[in-house]
């Protein structure tokens, strides 16, 4: 997650991934707190990866999304990055450098 996880607020699909994840959707801390966790951890280990106009996670937001758990979350998470990068050549080199 560290340096990484901001790539994924570059799409809606991403920034939905990250709260309907089964470790995040199925967590048992309140809708609130998991807002304050997930922008924590954004802002703390991937702020450099956010997008500029990055807006926090809300506690409304994090409960519509945690009622819609991720199915097959490696095959979401292969298609959502393949499209941030098919986007944006500027944020694959970005990806790619991390995940080498």
């Amino acid at each position: 997650m560290k340096d990484f996880a901001g790539y994924f607020l570059h799409s809606e699909q991403g920034r939905e991934f990250l709260i309907r994840v089964p470790g995040v959707s199925s967590a048992s801390l309140p809708d609130d707190e998991i807002a304050e966790l997930i922008n924590w951890l954004l802002v703390t280990y991937s702020i450099a990866q956010l997008p500029a106009d990055f807006s926090p996670f809300t506690t409304t937001e994090v409960a519509s999304l945690r009622s819609r758990p991720e199915s097959d979350p490696e095959a979401t998470r292969k298609i959502i990055l393949d499209r941030i990068a098919a986007d944006s050549p500027a944020l694959a080199r970005q990806m790619a450098v991390v995940i080498d």
